[in-house]
């Protein structure tokens, strides 16, 4: 019964930001979602709505963090905080529809998730 509930209401989120690392987790995922029958849905993290200001983002982080700019980004000593390219912004829904255009089951998700959101009026 447990295992009912789980797959009837688990989904599982694929982002695509262009980073290697994401490629190889949403590839994981994707093994996972078949292997145990779980949907997946199309899914865009962002830290800024335009494109255009991932370099004002970098700032911001570099002085949240007390870091210079020309400190590289990376992991452990030597390295600052941040994000890898300018990919991280509120894309459109065509934008996104292409970059899972090799998926459509991602999207057909998102409006199963959509339709399952109870209205409320306020």
């Amino acid at each position: 019964m447990a295992q009912n509930f789980w797959r009837r209401f688990s989904t599982i989120e694929l982002n695509r930001h262009g980073t290697r690392e994401e490629e190889r987790v949403n590839d994981t995922l994707l093994k996972f979602a078949k292997k145990h029958n779980v949907k997946y849905f199309a899914a865009n993290e962002c830290y800024y709505l335009e494109k255009e200001e991932a370099h004002a983002h970098d700032v911001l982080l570099c002085i949240k963090e007390g870091e210079f700019q020309s400190t590289p980004i990376g992991e452990g000593r030597g390295t600052r905080y941040g994000l890898p390219n300018n990919e991280f912004y509120l894309k459109s829904q065509d934008e996104v529809k292409q970059l899972f255009r090799d998926l459509p089951e991602a999207i057909t998700t998102v409006s199963e998730i959509i339709d399952k959101v109870e209205k409320v009026r306020i």
